[in-house]
């Protein structure tokens, strides 16, 4: 008899899969080959091939219209020292934000920088992409009453309710954006402050100035809040015949009819959605809505793929495997809240291991490696304390799973500031493989400070990276005291003629000493991806007040030096 050989795949054979289903436009099957070969870098074999992954996983994100997933794989390619991925990532960066106008400081953040490594052959076109996909919505300069509206929304978004209702109620009547500043000010009742009655009053004042899919789900929320049932079934039969394409649309009628327990119509969107982008939370909502309608088969599919998207995500991970074991119609709640029992039951266990193993750490360490627990700490960092995220952050550190997931979030465009500086003090101390993540430079922040007028280039980036890193971790009221340092080391280092930002600015935030974790030198080297000579060197100059006091330089012909007496002394 002949020997059987069992096969084992490689790198090549993932890839290799991976581009035939990319190619046929099946990209959720594509980032699911791409996914295991990517496993297989990160134990050590095919390094090359790490971030040709990141920006193929990337680019079937960015198809499947999942923009903050493909930013963030792009951030991880640009992370990498392979050239042509840094390119593609710059490119495909600058398309994300571009397209998007989600953050219009990245996106010239990202042009800069791709000017700055050379690559030019593509910024014409890119740079006239991006001014066209950034005013898509209108062919003309924006009127003042249309900024308004803007900043109205963008308030609205930030939970500023009061603000941005006095910036929309000032529109008048007559303006071209009136009808937009009503629906907004509707969302914001509906979504803010409760009031249902003005939001079917602004609604009324709308007509049809809006598109009636955003007319009609606020609508729908409104009537079902004050419990208007026969405008709300007019409204729902209304809702049926909608017959759109738009991503964002499907999205959020799915949410719409979701919140009023109707299975059917989370059905019908779902299946159209499903075709185009599978957004994480509508697309759960449509497989609970089949599988209460008892077809697991079928949901069990969608749980599947959204497991391979969303690799870390609680929601899923749970509701795959409580409808991965039923055998007969559900009931659970269409809005994808997990069942209090369930939660209860998994964090109890996380807390009865926490308790067996006491004050023994590594013993800790060791149970938490089981797959079991994953689900209850994934939960923990998602909705625990701070101090429960910090304290079970530097535990489970250096376990791959969960490596894994702290390098995401550091790397996520919309991950929270506030648990990003949590994790990112026990990355810079516990990880072994580096970069930890994208440094000061690469990332995105709101404020940049101001820095000191006639401020020159290099001095103006050495302020603007020191200031994000220190606010990353935010404290408040630091300005003051981080612009008498940033004076200062400005003065010692001034004869410098060619300054090293990275370097200075490392040193800069290293000053403000009570910002950990940037007191330490190593930290703060790591974190700004600074040169360690001159990091050390700068430190030595201006330890001594400048270039005039350096300790070591001495003139040709020392004095000499009187001992003193023992009076004297």
């Amino acid at each position: 008899m002949g020997t059987i050989v069992k096969f084992k795949p490689t790198i090549d054979y993932y890839y290799s899969r991976g581009l035939d289903r990319y190619e046929h436009d099946d990209y959720i099957g594509a980032i699911e080959c791409y996914r295991e070969a990517y496993r297989m870098t990160e134990n050590g074999a095919g390094e090359e091939f790490r971030s040709l992954l990141e920006v193929e996983m990337a680019c079937a994100y960015r198809n499947l219209h999942l923009v903050r997933e493909a930013q963030l794989m792009f951030y991880k390619a640009l992370c990498d020292d392979n050239p042509d991925a840094s390119f593609d990532s710059v490119v495909g960066l600058i398309e994300v934000f571009g397209t998007s106008g989600s953050n219009n400081e990245a996106l010239k953040y990202y042009m800069d920088m791709a000017s700055k490594r050379g690559y030019s052959r593509e910024l014409d076109y890119l740079d006239a992409a991006a001014q066209f996909f950034a005013q898509r919505d209108y062919h003309v300069e924006p009127s003042s009453d249309k900024h308004m509206v803007d900043l109205g929304k963008k308030l609205t978004e930030a939970g500023q309710y009061d603000f941005a209702r006095q910036l929309l109620e000032v529109i008048p009547p007559d303006s071209s954006v009136y009808g937009e500043a009503c629906m907004a000010l509707a969302a914001l009742h509906n979504k803010g402050t409760g009031d249902y009655e003005k939001a079917l009053d602004y609604l009324q004042k709308a007509g049809d100035k809006v598109p009636t899919a955003e007319y009609l789900i606020h609508s729908a929320l409104a009537q079902y809040k004050l419990g208007q049932k026969e405008a709300l079934d007019e409204t729902v039969r209304d809702i049926a015949s909608i017959d759109t394409d738009d991503v964002g649309v499907l999205s959020r009628l799915i949410h719409t009819v979701a919140l009023l327990g109707m299975d059917d119509l989370v059905i019908s969107f779902g299946k159209k959605l499903a075709l185009r982008s599978p957004q994480r939370a509508p697309m759960l909502c449509y497989a609970i809505a089949l599988a209460n309608r008892g077809e697991l088969r079928e949901a069990r599919k969608i749980l599947v793929s959204l497991q391979a998207l969303f690799p870390f995500d609680v929601a899923v991970r749970v509701f795959s495997s409580l409808i991965g074991s039923q055998t007969a119609a559900t009931n659970f709640s269409l809005l994808g809240d997990l069942p209090d029992e369930v939660e209860n039951e998994m964090l109890g266990a996380l807390n009865g291991a926490l308790a067996d193993c006491g004050s023994d750490r590594q013993m800790l360490r060791n149970k938490l490696r089981e797959p079991q627990y994953r689900v209850p700490v994934l939960m923990v960092f998602q909705a625990g304390s701070d101090n429960s995220k910090r304290i079970l952050a530097d535990i489970v550190a250096d376990i791959p799973f969960y490596e894994r997931y702290i390098r995401d979030c550091l790397m996520d465009p919309g991950f929270s500031d506030a648990d990003k500086r949590i994790l990112l003090s026990v990355a810079l101390k516990r990880f072994r493989r580096r970069p930890v993540y994208l440094t000061c430079r690469d990332v995105c922040r709101p404020l940049y400070g101001k820095p000191p007028a006639k401020t020159g280039a290099r001095w103006k980036e050495v302020y603007c990276m020191a200031y994000g890193a220190v606010a990353l971790f935010g404290f408040e009221n630091f300005e003051r005291e981080f612009d008498a340092a940033f004076g200062k080391l400005k003065d010692s280092l001034s004869e410098e003629e060619d300054i090293n930002e990275t370097a200075a600015a490392a040193l800069l935030a290293h000053r403000l000493k009570f910002v950990p974790p940037l007191s330490d030198d190593e930290c703060c080297i790591e974190l700004f991806e600074a040169d360690r000579e001159k990091y050390f060197r700068y430190k030595h100059i201006t330890a001594y007040g400048g270039h005039k006091k350096r300790p070591y330089e001495v003139s040709a012909k020392p004095k000499s030096v009187k001992k003193k007496t023992h009076e004297e002394k």
